[in-house]
């Protein structure tokens, strides 16, 4: 409990940090807003029933995959700039490098940007499906497994990409 008071502690020192934050949900929100648009377009289009299921499948993993590659983007540059000034001794100590939140921005879209994405793609497939599980009818016990299932892998899946990118 204490170390967990003393990082928070720690990370709310850091200014960097919210600033990070806000731009990556200003981003999302402006990402969701331009999805709407093509969600609401596929709906209205004047294509049959199945190939407008399919674009709506296609536009969900990317909502979806879009979402997880920003949220883990985030987490990949508060996790370096923590790093940064764990390793240096603090935040005002005279080896710390100049400027450490861009390094670790750099670092998180250039050398991490492709094992983010990779990751994050897997999360996106997998909350997708969860989505269209309602398509296995009414067979209660079926539903139930393919639920636990899912919500099984999901866990796992993002626990070792959390932990991976950190």
């Amino acid at each position: 409990m204490l170390v967990l008071q003393k990082a928070v502690k720690m990370v709310w020192s850091l200014p960097e940090v919210m600033r990070v934050a806000y731009a990556f949900m200003a981003v999302m929100l402006l990402w969701m807003g331009i999805w709407s648009f093509g969600a609401a377009g596929v709906v209205a289009s004047s294509r049959g029933d199945l190939g407008r299921w399919w674009l709506l499948v296609v536009l969900s993993v990317s909502l979806f995959w879009t979402g997880a590659v920003l949220c883990n983007t985030v987490h990949v540059i508060v996790s370096g700039l923590v790093f940064l000034v764990l390793i240096h001794g603090g935040r005002n100590a005279s080896p710390m490098p100049p400027n450490p939140l861009m390094k670790s921005l750099r670092y998180a879209v250039t050398t991490s940007f492709g094992s983010i994405c990779y990751g994050s793609l897997f999360t996106a497939a997998i909350r997708t499906l969860r989505g269209f599980r309602s398509k296995i009818g009414n067979n209660e016990c079926l539903f139930c497994c393919v639920d636990f299932l899912f919500q099984l892998v999901e866990t796992l899946v993002r626990f070792f990409n959390k932990y991976a990118y950190v």
